[in-house]
């Protein structure tokens, strides 16, 4: 019963606070055959269920292992097949009052990840055709990320004399559900993200943006961030998204939480919360410069919650709601839980039977959330 419980305490938020995820990690499978043990050898009659409960475990583990395997079992440059890290090059963006945010960018030669789905990075260092990209959003603060903080900071060391900063990482993965398999053909998409949860909603639009959907069909993000200066976390994507086909009815909406905010103008509707503050720019690109293609960004100045307070939300919502012409609607979000918790609220609020009943699709929601808690 001792072993069960810190069992439960140590997989607890404040468990994992205290002594870090790998701690945790380890802790729990020590402790866990540990138990068996103790089990075991209190009364050897219960061998018929610790013994397969034992046997699971293993299995379990050796498939994680072999899954890990065989993303990094490629030909070597000395020609001889092994296991070989994937080469992850490093982009800092500094932001020394809520933690520095790291981008990884790698490659690797393996089938393809579903969008929706996760994979766990180890960093082994601690002192092209067939490649699928990977691309990571990494805010720094304690722990794990702290120690990859430390490790970046030594790879970007001006001691380092490289053109580009990289880092060796093992994958293992995928992990989680498919997120496009909850999109019918005929589905608007809305898209709500706080911070780093950007990385979640962002690769749906940007497989609709490649893809061929019906032209009736509309698309909206809705992002925070404390700084316009975190739009470089994606700069690239964002300006895949401004030069996405004309005919995908698309508008973005990003909300700055803190400094002055330079809004970037989306086509479309424009929205006006009370606390708005914004100027037009038609490109986040570094020269400005934009093609008949290229489409703008809304960039709002708010106060609110985690960007934008949850009148906000509603009026967002809402609207996107109301500038649909057919169709059921589904809103992926992304973010800390009082984002999620607000997002969720918000869309039980527009469900409508009835006026699906009567032929009004668009009140048809569906909400798929994932949790950014912070640990």
């Amino acid at each position: 019963m001792t072993i069960l419980a810190l069992l439960v305490g140590l997989s607890k938020t404040w468990g994992i606070r205290l002594t870090g995820y790998e701690a945790f990690r380890k802790l729990h499978y020590s402790l866990a055959m540990v138990y068996i043990g103790a089990c075991w050898g209190h009364w050897d009659k219960l061998k018929c269920f610790m013994l397969p409960s034992l046997i699971f475990w293993l299995i379990d583990r050796g498939c994680h292992l072999m899954r890990t395997g065989l993303l990094h079992y490629h030909i070597l440059n000395s020609g001889h097949v092994g296991l070989r890290t994937c080469t992850a090059d490093i982009t800092l963006f500094p932001d020394p009052e809520y933690g520095d945010v790291y981008r990884l960018d790698l490659a690797n030669n393996q089938d393809p990840w579903a969008i929706g789905q996760h994979y766990y990075l180890c960093f082994p260092e601690s002192i092209e055709t067939g490649l699928v990209k990977h691309s990571y959003i990494i805010r720094t603060k304690h722990g794990e990320t702290k120690n990859f903080a430390q490790l970046c900071a030594c790879k970007l060391s001006p001691a380092v004399c490289l053109d580009i900063k990289t880092t060796p990482v093992i994958l293992t993965g995928p992990y989680g559900s498919h997120t496009m398999d909850n999109i019918e053909p005929h589905s608007n998409v809305l898209c709500v993200a706080g911070g780093t949860g950007i990385t979640y909603v962002l690769p749906i639009l940007l497989q609709h943006a490649q893809s061929l959907r019906p032209v009736r069909a509309k698309y909206s993000l809705i992002w925070s961030i404390k700084e316009t200066r975190d739009l470089k976390w994606v700069e690239a994507e964002l300006i895949a998204l401004q030069q996405a086909p004309e005919d995908m009815n698309l508008d973005i909406n990003i909300f700055v939480t803190q400094g002055i905010a330079t809004k970037i103008k989306s086509r479309g509707k424009e929205l006006h919360p009370a606390d708005t503050q914004v100027k037009e720019v038609t490109s986040i690109g570094s020269s400005g410069a934009t093609d008949g293609r290229s489409r703008s960004l809304y960039l709002h100045q708010s106060d609110g919650i985690n960007g934008y307070r949850r009148r906000d939300v509603a009026n967002l919502i809402g609207d996107f709601l109301e500038s649909t012409i057919d169709g059921p609607t589904i809103l992926f979000s992304s973010g800390l839980g009082v984002i999620i918790s607000d997002v969720r609220g918000v869309v039980a609020g527009f469900n409508s039977p009835s006026r699906v009943w009567c032929g009004q699709q668009r009140y048809d929601l569906k909400f798929v959330g994932e949790d950014r808690m912070e640990i």
